[in-house]
């Protein structure tokens, strides 16, 4: 029956050139996807996507190329912070958070733009992370003439960085995922390292922590889908733009790092390997803090979110999904996210959710469908139950 649909889809296209190049087009970015995501038992993809920066002035240009991770959370980017950070020329301070705020300060009048900065960073709720002194702070900006917040900006990473006597510094705020243009405005030598995890492994991690965005499975897989297809979007337009899986930085740990410092320009160093030698010590910047809501987070509990970066990475946590999840949230969580799963190249257990279900395939498929069935000559109305069935998995099969 596959064989017979093929041979008359072909005939109908060959008679129908509008049809036949839409469907063309469709079948051939099918392929693709196809060979791109050959996966074997685990995820050993990257991608590294590099523009000229052609619009970045020459003084800009000489400026040390900062590596910015992101990532939806829980997705190991703190892991890959300590593993740059043990670098010895690199320094990642904890989350900053504050950079999306920037826009909202006023550029007009140069002092009260260089005061406006520095009440925004130092009053924000992650400052007391840095153990930056406020008053050498304000009198690296106060040498800084003109004022401009590109600079300052680079002023608090270099303060940071100086701290523990190292030349470079980076950047790693999950969620900047979603700033990624407003950053690459502001600081156009930022390099996003765009760190990727299997989402079911990141709903098992998310659900339980104090920022997760519902313990619903189906919250779950849109945030997921969400922050990963905004990411995926938004770097069309970045300079620099790599993405990591996390399951192969676990299982190629040396050969996804030696990739990410030549992307940064950074000699790679055999130190990094050994990052959870020096994580307890850095974590002990993650200080207690008052949230939003008023509740109290402590440093204990923060500390304990983080115990795993303290340890040598254990293969066993990869696709915990198949024993930790239910097969009835494995389903729920598929059929919300499983297209984007698929895409990424990671195994479904309801292949049928893996089918991206828009108005343009839906259009296309019942076109199809419809001529089939008129070269068949078959009143499709007076067809059995199973016919009908049938001649759908076919038809589902060809154009995915």
């Amino acid at each position: 029956m596959q064989g017979s649909t093929v041979v008359i889809l072909l005939n109908f296209c060959a008679k129908n050139p509008p049809h036949r190049q839409a469907a063309n087009r469709y079948l051939t970015v099918r392929r693709k996807q196809k060979l791109n995501l050959k996966f074997s038992s685990f995820k050993v993809q990257t991608k590294m996507k590099k523009k000229s920066l052609k619009k970045i002035n020459d003084s800009e240009a000489k400026l040390n190329p900062i590596p910015i991770i992101v990532g939806v959370p829980r997705s190991g980017t703190t892991l890959l912070r300590f593993m740059l950070d043990s670098h010895p020329e690199m320094a990642i301070p904890p989350e900053t958070g504050f950079i999306p705020l920037l826009n909202s300060l006023n550029e007009s009048n140069n002092d009260d733009l260089r005061k406006e900065f520095f009440q925004l960073l130092t009053n924000f709720s992650s400052w007391q992370d840095f153990e930056i002194d406020k008053e050498i702070f304000w009198g690296k900006l106060s040498q800084c003439n003109p004022f401009n917040i590109s600079d300052g900006c680079r002023i608090f990473y270099k303060l940071y960085s100086a701290c523990f006597n190292k030349l470079r510094y980076g950047d790693k705020t999950p969620t900047y995922c979603l700033n990624m243009l407003e950053i690459q405005k502001l600081i156009p030598e930022a390099r996003f390292i765009h760190l990727i995890r299997d989402g079911r492994d990141v709903a098992l991690s998310l659900r339980k922590m104090w920022f997760s965005p519902g313990n619903e499975i189906e919250v779950q897989a849109n945030y997921w889908s969400r922050l990963i297809s905004t990411t995926r979007e938004q770097s069309k337009q970045c300079n620099y733009y790599l993405e990591i899986y996390y399951e192969d930085l676990i299982l190629n740990t040396e050969k996804n790092l030696k990739e990410i410092c030549h992307f940064i320009e950074l000699s790679y160093h055999s130190e990094m390997l050994n990052y959870y030698y020096h994580t307890p010590t850095r974590l002990k910047e993650h200080k207690g803090r008052i949230l939003n809501d008023g509740q109290v987070l402590t440093q204990e509990q923060r500390l304990k979110q983080q115990q795993k970066t303290t340890e040598i990475p254990d293969q066993k946590n990869l696709f915990k999904w198949k024993e930790q999840m239910s097969r009835e949230e494995i389903k729920l969580y598929e059929e919300k996210a499983g297209p984007l799963l698929k895409d990424l190249g990671y195994e479904l257990n309801y292949p049928e959710f893996g089918i991206l279900k828009n108005k343009q395939f839906n259009n296309l498929f019942s076109f199809f469908k419809r001529k089939y069935l008129q070269y068949l000559g078959h009143n499709y109305c007076s067809l059995g139950c199973k016919s009908r069935k049938l001649m759908t998995i076919g038809l589902k099969i060809i154009l995915t």
